[in-house]
């Protein structure tokens, strides 16, 4: 089964919207000119495309990771805690503790593409 989604950073989400390069959408209705990929449909599949806050902008090392979001999940090292930190006149101060991971629960289900050139 092909992935279906993409996370990139801001690079390589350009490089996919510069596939409508010639193709852009115009609203009858409305003055909006769309030239942006969110879903890509190759002969392997349908993927979701999507621009990731955490992933590398730098032209030196272009990646963009693959992966069925159903494979991953949130896990919890250290439970939420609420604790009381100190009272300064009428306001009540609190400390949120919380460790959290990211679980793979496939590691099969994901990869991701390097080495990608930048012109």
């Amino acid at each position: 089964m092909a992935p279906y989604s993409t996370l990139c950073g801001a690079f390589q989400k350009r490089k996919f919207d510069s596939f409508t390069t010639n193709t852009r959408y115009a609203m009858a209705d409305e003055s909006k000119l769309t030239s942006a990929v969110n879903v890509y449909e190759s002969s392997f599949g349908v993927c979701s495309v999507r621009l990731h806050h955490t992933m590398n902008t730098s032209l030196a090392s272009v990646v963009i990771t693959l992966g069925e979001m159903d494979l991953w999940a949130k896990a919890n090292l250290r439970p939420t805690k609420r604790r009381e930190i100190a009272k300064v006149g009428d306001a009540d101060k609190y400390q949120i503790i919380c460790e959290m991971t990211l679980e793979s629960r496939q590691e099969k289900g994901s990869g991701k593409i390097t080495g990608l050139t930048t012109s």
